[in-house]
């Protein structure tokens, strides 16, 4: 299961970034543990004019709000999966441009310091027809991720497990790119490195770029 996912899900509350670093390093998250992709599945369309109660369907409608959000249409095509990957860039950019724009050396590492990340969150409204997917599908994912649930777990649970297991991923990839670079611009900081300064402009320089990647 990805590192900050268990951190994030289990008590719903919010965690500062370098806490979140802290739990990271120290998972043991090898290359095979590494989440698959998810498998592309079209969207299938329920029966507009029969109420649906099926239980093995979930109705993309139900999270419509989301969709909106990101800017996903939910009758295209993957259009979950579209919407987790929409969320996975979404927090990278969020959180990229939350430290590029920091315009010190005490700024970044007090956002870096104390900045809170909190779960996705996710509300449902009852739907019964339109674009959905199946609980085939949704189970498959999960175990794509390299997650897993209980048995008795609704399809909303196995939706918002899969959703923040996304969400989960953008924040690891900050961590993953520049996890090491805050921890040594604390110790530069802390023991008044004269390489600071030259470290910090580097740092700055590296945050942009990869935003600029992200947003083209």
């Amino acid at each position: 299961m990805p590192a900050i996912l268990v951190f994030l899900l289990g008590t719903g509350t919010g965690f500062a970034l370098k806490y979140l670093w802290d739990k990271y390093k120290s998972f043991d998250y090898h290359e095979n543990d590494k989440p698959k992709s998810t498998p592309i599945h079209t969207v299938d369309f329920g029966d507009d004019t029969e109420v649906q109660k099926n239980t093995d369907k979930f109705y993309l409608q139900s999270i419509s709000p989301l969709f909106a959000k990101y800017n996903v249409n939910l009758n295209e095509m993957d259009a979950l999966g579209n919407l987790c990957n929409k969320i996975q860039r979404s927090i990278r950019i969020d959180l990229l441009e939350l430290l590029t724009n920091q315009v010190s050396i005490q700024a970044l590492l007090h956002t870096y310091q104390t900045e809170s990340i909190k779960p996705l969150q996710v509300s449902f409204h009852f739907a019964d027809s339109g674009a959905y997917v199946s609980e085939n599908y949704l189970t498959d994912t999960i175990k794509n991720l390299g997650l897993s649930i209980n048995a008795n777990s609704s399809t909303e649970q196995k939706v918002e497990l899969i959703l923040n297991a996304y969400y989960a991923k953008g924040i690891e990839a900050i961590f993953s790119n520049f996890g090491k670079e805050f921890e040594k611009l604390e110790l530069l900081n802390t023991t008044n490195d004269p390489a600071l300064e030259k470290f910090y402009s580097a740092l700055k320089d590296d945050l942009a770029f990869h935003l600029k990647l992200l947003k083209k």
